[in-house]
């Protein structure tokens, strides 16, 4: 989606969309909304009839929003003042996965947060202290609903949140279906259109991609229906 409709989206419902400034370790929705422009109206209309059921008072969006800017500050304190301890087993293990794109020090990081948060009862205190330093005092508090990611996926639009309540597990769902039948770059109605990648597209949409793409697909649609007319042609004759 253009950047001018996701800040529009941000700046409505900054509560709905908080995770948007996080970083990739904690949230997918950092990436932004990965899907085309013809579903705005209906991520719009979804953040609408989720708002109102989510009910919040003008306090508790104010206190939710200082809570998540409070906590991202202090998170990326931790992090200047916290450096990367380099463990050898670590080392050893990301170099073995991937040994052509080995840099050492964020991948190291994500590497070791996982495998601490994997199994942490087996790992003592003095252990993870040694490996996390000032990480251990990450502060994530609680800061209402929030989405989590917003992407297509198999030609169908994805909103996966926090834990929420059924109403809104049924808009979700709602505004789904409405994307399965809704051109994704136009927003007018669309058919699911499966030519190695699955995407919703209306006729007219659909013949500009493959204008513009080669029209390796288009191509092949031809010749298909040139076989299909000469296979009917020779039936008839015989």
């Amino acid at each position: 989606m253009d950047l001018k409709l996701e800040k529009k989206l941000l700046k409505r419902f900054p509560v709905i969309y908080q995770q948007y400034y996080d970083d990739a370790q904690s949230t997918c929705l950092c990436w932004g909304m990965t899907h085309d422009n013809g579903w705005f109206k209906i991520l719009w209309d979804l953040s609408l009839a989720i708002e109102k059921e989510l009910n919040y008072s003008w306090f508790q969006k104010h206190k939710f929003l200082f809570k998540k800017r409070l906590s991202r500050q202090w998170n990326k304190w931790l992090d200047k003042l916290s450096p990367v301890y380099e463990d050898d087993f670590v080392v050893r293990f990301f170099k073995k996965c991937s040994p052509i794109s080995f840099e050492g020090q964020e991948e190291i990081e994500s590497l070791r947060l996982q495998m601490l948060l994997k199994d942490p009862m087996d790992i003592s205190f003095q252990k993870k202290l040694r490996l996390l330093g000032l990480k251990m005092l990450y502060w994530y508090p609680y800061t209402g609903f929030a989405a989590t990611q917003v992407k297509e996926k198999f030609g169908i639009l994805r909103f996966y949140t926090t834990a929420c309540t059924e109403p809104i597990y049924k808009l979700i769902q709602e505004a789904e279906h409405i994307s399965s039948i809704t051109c994704e770059v136009c927003g007018k109605p669309g058919t699911l259109r499966i030519d190695g990648w699955y995407k919703t597209r209306c006729d007219h949409c659909q013949e500009e991609y493959d204008y513009k793409n080669g029209t390796l697909n288009g191509i092949k649609r031809a010749k298909r229906a040139i076989k299909k007319q000469i296979n009917t042609k020779k039936k008839t004759i015989q």
